[in-house]
């Protein structure tokens, strides 16, 4: 697995400079392929655990203590909460309502959860998401670098 490019909260900073929504399919395969990560091992997640490498791959750095399943999945729906909000308009039913109420038949397990996620995003091409991906972390990063360009402060002439 590679090293994180940018975590998802740089992520969704970087689109945020730029005023890119994030398309909600995105947001909710980053939850899924997160979810995934998590499952023979439950911990909690945040936006600061989960990150995109440059070739779109999602990475889930978290090196917490293991957690409940119940703890973990809410820490999830809590992160695609997270990605929904800075999604445009139109986001499925299914998506609000799953973070609204929980995995369906109210199981707070994270296979539910998966499932539930990845009956979402049917079709699901994970090759197209990550190429998707991959154009969004090279936005996020441009941001970044574009903030970090401009000055702060602006320096007295004498300075200059």
């Amino acid at each position: 697995m590679e090293q994180a490019e940018v975590s998802v909260d740089e992520l969704l900073g970087g689109l945020k400079r730029r005023g890119l929504p994030l398309p909600f399919e995105i947001g909710a395969f980053i939850a899924l392929e997160a979810c995934e990560q998590v499952l023979d091992r439950p911990v909690r997640v945040d936006t600061h655990d989960v990150g995109i490498g440059d070739i779109g791959e999602v990475v889930c750095t978290a090196k917490k203590t293991p957690a409940p399943e119940e703890s973990s999945v809410r820490s999830l729906l809590a992160l695609l909460s997270e990605l929904l909000v800075c999604s445009a308009p139109g986001v499925p039913a299914m998506l609000l309502e799953l973070v609204e109420h929980g995995p369906s038949s109210g199981q707070w397990k994270l296979d539910r959860l998966r499932d539930d996620l990845e009956a979402s995003l049917v079709p699901l091409n994970r090759g197209a998401t990550r190429r998707v991906l991959e154009r969004l972390v090279r936005e996020a990063k441009k941001a970044g670098l574009e903030r970090k360009s401009h000055p702060s402060v602006v320096p007295a002439a004498s300075e200059i």
